[in-house]
Formats: structure tokens, sequence, C-alpha cells
């Protein structure tokens, strides 16, 4: 079952590997998006350089994040990041998915969205997605949502706050 997510909602991953997978509608004028993951330690803070993952870093050096890159699908253009889950470092509690672009604001991106799939499901529906609409407009990157710890498991939380 897929879950719609609502701003601040958060929903359990049975999943051990997912697939984030930011989607937006390309068009004249519009901006190239990027997604990215910062792993935080558990001050809620990165350790270091190394836990950024993005298009200059695109594996963290553990392994267990990593860009899938971009890709061009029926109703947009998507940018994806993957999480083994099972495998993250103890020291990271919280696992923030990011979209950016680049000195553009989100005012003018389109049908911007965040699905998580279970990577070991190949075709298969998303686990949860969240409409993403930023809040003045004037953002150039956006917390699309977290993955997060929660006892002996993780979940996910809708978050769709900007900053620039």
């Amino acid at each position: 079952m897929t879950h719609a997510m609502l701003k601040g909602s958060n929903v359990p991953l049975d999943a051990t590997t997912v697939r984030s997978v930011v989607r937006w509608t390309p068009g004249q004028g519009i901006p190239d998006v990027d997604a990215s993951a910062l792993l935080l330690g558990p001050d809620g803070r990165v350790r270091s350089d190394e836990d950024f993952v993005f298009y200059n870093q695109p594996r963290h050096p553990s392994g267990t994040v990593w860009r899938l890159g971009k890709k061009r699908v029926v109703d947009g253009l998507t940018d994806s990041v993957q999480t083994d889950l099972a495998d993250v470092e103890p020291e990271v509690g919280r696992i923030l998915l990011v979209a950016s672009a680049d000195g553009v604001t989100f005012d003018r991106v389109r049908a911007l969205r965040i699905l998580l799939y279970d990577a070991a499901v190949a075709d298969g529906e998303p686990l949860a997605y969240f409409d993403i609409k930023p809040e003045t407009g004037q953002e150039t990157a956006l917390i699309c949502g977290e993955l997060y710890r929660r006892g002996e498991g993780w979940k996910f939380r809708a978050l769709g706050e900007g900053y620039s």
C-alpha cells in the first residue's frame, strides 16, 4: 500500500534498502534539480564532509548511501539516492533527503515530489510519496524528508522545509 504523506507525517519502513526518488516536471525555464543525502550523527549534525552524498561525492565511504543519478520518466525527470538501512552505521540516527536547484529558486520547479521505494522490489509501487510545496518559493534547497531510526527500525518523515 502506498502512503500519501502530508508535511510532518511519518511512516514505518519495513524495507531494508530504500530508493528515494525526487521527481519534477521539466520545461522551458525550469531549473534542474539535484537529489542529495546528509547523514547526521547523534547531535543532529553531519560528522564530516564525508557525510554529504551528492553529485560530486556520489557514494558515502561506508557504501550504505549512494546516488543513482538522473533519469527521464514518463511524467518528468528524476534524481535518486539509495540507502541500505540495514547497514547504516549505528552512530547515524537520521538521513536527510534534500533537493537543490543550483542557485535558482524553487518557485519555478513544477510538480516536485519525493517517492520512496523498496529497492528490492523491481517495478514495485512506491511505499510512500510526498508532494513538496515550497513555503516562500525563494528556497534554493529543500529538505524533502528524512529517514530516521525509531526503536529497532527506520521511519520516513515528510518535511518540505526550505532554505536559501
